[in-house]
């Protein structure tokens, strides 16, 4: 079952507490109610996404989702592809078994 995507709000409140008020990773997920690896995720994409801190005026939470987690559906699995069919094909390496 796939995680539940963070909110926005909680998104804010983990950047806020942790870049103004330096609250340990741990604190900040008992806080907000998440776990502590989606805090440290969460900070991940924060640094990779070219952001600062504070936020820029007047970022929405749309502005804030696609930065920090990109076009929604976009992941493929590597190595499957489609067939003139439509049906899903694993594609071989070319070594036999």
């Amino acid at each position: 079952m796939p995680a539940e995507r963070t909110s926005m709000r909680q998104v804010r409140e983990v950047l806020r507490l942790k870049l103004v008020g330096g609250v340990a990773t741990r604190e900040i997920a008992r806080r907000i109610g998440v776990t502590p690896s989606t805090v440290r995720n969460t900070l991940k994409r924060f640094q990779a996404s070219g952001l600062g801190w504070p936020l820029p005026v007047g970022m929405t939470d749309g502005e804030l989702e696609s930065k920090l987690f990109g076009a929604v559906g976009t992941k493929r699995a590597i190595g499957v592809t489609s067939s003139p069919t439509g049906l899903a094909c694993i594609e071989s390496s070319g070594a036999s078994t």
